[in-house]
């Protein structure tokens, strides 16, 4: 009878639990439940009085109706015996004395008298109603109301089970740490309903991807956590996290785009990270934070020195949201040269941290840091405004510093006015917009690339130059050339350190440069050390370097001096 009545419960129709003390009684609230509206609305089941608190106890049903005699008090014994949660609603019917039909468990009372077709329905009705709507609230208590997803509460619910049950039986527990690489570009480019459909998406793949045993919940923005039971090792682990990766290989359809996901997994295991949910989380916690500093989609398992990288990277983090208006961030210039004639042209403006803390910081250290949480933007106008006061000075004093290269990032051609800002920032400082070049990378234009030629574009056409950095290092290159509007290309470093010792990337830059040149494009050479790379470049026709070859970066002040001494 029971697996009748879960059968019931996953069909349409509500159930019904019956059970009657003696036949009279059942006659006449069946009779009662034959005359009410819509009786076929519900689903009867009848039981035995003799079953009746085992029933009650243990049965999955909507509603449950018992019916005692009216001299008779074993209905209320009935309903102790039981031990109903209170998520099982029982309308009793009999003549009991109200508060103490509370004290058993009833939700609702009504005397034989009393019974009628209409009477029954509408309490059948309300109780009903009232059941569903606590179960809405204690669903939205334990579940992500966006994805449907279990939510942090349940998660933590489910974990601490977990563990409970590894710790008897000795068996090990994975907890997968899950974020979404570039998220928030997604969202800042597309709209949070678009960046909500993603999670979806996400959630979805999640869930087909894990065991029924398993538990993937969301917990907030887009980081999801997935708990593996019945672990033999670490190698099962790691196959599960790889066949996460793969479903992520292909793109997700949202709407009338096809958007690539890839994630970054970080895993802790249990009992050899931990043995408690919270210090389980934080190793995975820390885990997913490597995962992401090495580029993103990819898993990395906890190891106990990954605590001292993550303790720096919240220092770094914490220091970077004072670092601005501490003015800790300074300007270093390197400088760029003609290759034919060996003349100084220009200089690329990099940026440097002085931390009070840490000493002088190097960018793959903090602008990553940057991208991850906005400050970017604030950092980038500064650093545009910085390098542009000090080229107007160099030329004021008549030392002729020729042109000004910037980087761009990805999230700062997704910032609003862009274009206005920067003609704001030359008009201020009096530089013309022909004597800078903006160096941004392929994989910051091809995200949202319609978008950022036209952007590109409106700079480009005030005079503007743009400079594909670290060209040859991602698969788009080529349709950047194509659909952008570039002026120079920047042949990346690893291509130029291996000059002489790989044929290969020896014929990749004759290529490059060969296309570059088909394209009307400039060539830049990144990276300059030796001799052999500059005789190398300069016979391929590359017009312009930059290295350590010629000169290393410097402060503005050892830059002035450099110029003075031409």
């Amino acid at each position: 009878m029971p697996n009748k009545l879960r059968d019931s419960v996953a069909g349409r129709k509500p159930s019904l639990l019956l059970i009657a003390e003696d036949a009279a009684v059942g006659s006449r609230v069946r009779q009662a439940l034959a005359g009410m509206p819509e009786p076929a609305a519900w689903t009867i089941h009848e039981i035995a009085w003799e079953q009746g608190a085992v029933t009650l106890a243990s049965a999955d049903c909507a509603l449950a109706l018992v019916a005692g005699k009216p001299d008779s008090q074993a209905a209320l014994e009935l309903l102790r015996q039981a031990q109903l949660p209170p998520s099982r609603p029982v309308l009793l019917v009999g003549g009991f004395d109200p508060a103490t039909a509370n004290e058993v468990g009833a939700a609702d009372l009504i005397t034989l008298d009393e019974l009628t077709p209409a009477l029954i329905g509408r309490v059948l009705r309300y109780q009903l109603q009232r059941r569903q709507l606590e179960d809405q609230i204690a669903r939205l208590g334990q579940f992500d109301s966006l994805t449907g997803l279990p939510n942090r509460f349940l998660f933590h619910d489910r974990l601490a089970q977990l563990l409970a049950r590894a710790c008897r039986d000795a068996t090990q527990v994975g907890v997968m740490l899950l974020g979404i690489d570039r998220f928030k570009g997604v969202t800042e480019s597309l709209g949070h309903r678009v960046g909500d459909l993603v999670l979806q998406a996400v959630a979805r793949r999640l869930s087909d991807s894990i065991r029924e045993c398993d538990t993937v919940a969301r917990l907030d923005g887009d980081e999801f956590v997935l708990l593996f039971s019945g672990l033999r090792n670490h190698r099962q682990a790691a196959a599960m996290a790889a066949r996460i990766l793969v479903t992520f290989a292909r793109p997700s359809q949202i709407g009338e785009r096809e958007i690539y996901l890839s994630p970054s997994i970080g895993i802790a295991i249990y009992p050899f990270d931990g043995n408690e949910g919270e210090l389980l989380m934080g190793c995975a916690e820390t885990a997913l934070s490597m995962a992401r500093s090495n580029g993103g989609n990819c898993y990395q398992f906890f190891a106990p020195e990954m605590n001292a990288a993550a303790r720096e990277r919240l220092e770094l983090e914490t220091g970077l949201h004072r670092a601005l208006e501490r003015d800790e961030f300074l300007l270093h210039y390197l400088p760029q040269f003609d290759l034919a004639s060996g003349e100084l042209i220009g200089f690329e403006a990099l940026l440097r941290w002085q931390s009070p803390d840490h000493g002088l910081v190097m960018p793959r250290r903090f602008i990553p840091l940057l991208e991850e949480n906005g400050l970017i933007c604030s950092v980038g106008e500064w650093v545009l405004r910085s390098a542009c006061r000090q080229l107007r000075r160099w030329q004021e004093a008549g030392l002729r510093p020729g042109r000004l290269a910037v980087n761009l990032s990805g999230r700062q051609l997704r910032v609003p006015g862009l274009v206005e800002l920067f003609m704001g920032i030359l008009r201020e400082t009096g530089v013309d917009p022909a004597q800078l070049d903006i160096e941004l990378t392929e994989g910051h234009v091809m995200q949202q690339l319609q978008l950022n030629v036209e952007v590109l574009r409106r700079l480009t056409d005030q005079g503007v130059q743009l400079v594909m950095d670290d060209f040859g290092t991602e698969d788009s290159s080529l349709s950047c050339l194509k659909h952008l509007p570039v002026n120079k290309v920047k042949i990346d470093q690893s291509f130029t350190s291996q000059i002489g010792r790989s044929a290969e990337d020896d014929a990749l830059i004759r290529a490059i440069i060969a296309m570059s040149h088909s394209l009307g494009l400039k060539v830049i050479g990144e990276g300059i050390e030796s001799r052999e790379q500059l005789d190398f470049l300069r016979a391929q026709g590359c017009e312009e370097g930059q290295g350590f070859w010629f000169a290393p970066a410097r402060s503005a002040a050892e830059i002035e001096q450099m110029l003075r001494s031409r």
